[in-house]
């Protein structure tokens, strides 16, 4: 990754993302398991906990809106059958 040359560069996190965004969850955490250099390894740790808090994020959206759902189906069961 081209943010291990130039760490001091104030674009290279933006950069580190950028790559990892490209490169995908899977592909980066093969790189990290085979110990990368500690310029860039940081930004893709962060980068991959902002992933991983993402998809809690929508997943646990996703379980609320079940639940409502749920919860309106149930009300109109009841009004239509009372």
């Amino acid at each position: 990754m081209s943010c291990a040359i130039a760490p001091e560069d104030a674009a290279a996190p933006e950069q580190c993302r950028q790559q990892c965004r490209a490169l995908g969850v899977a592909r980066i955490q093969q790189m990290l398991e085979q110990s990368p250099p500690p310029s860039w390894r940081q930004e893709a740790e962060r980068w991959l906990e902002e992933q991983a808090l993402r998809s809690a994020q929508l997943t646990q959206c996703g379980v609320l809106a079940g639940i409502a759902l749920a919860l309106v189906g149930i009300v109109l069961v009841v009004v239509f059958l009372w």
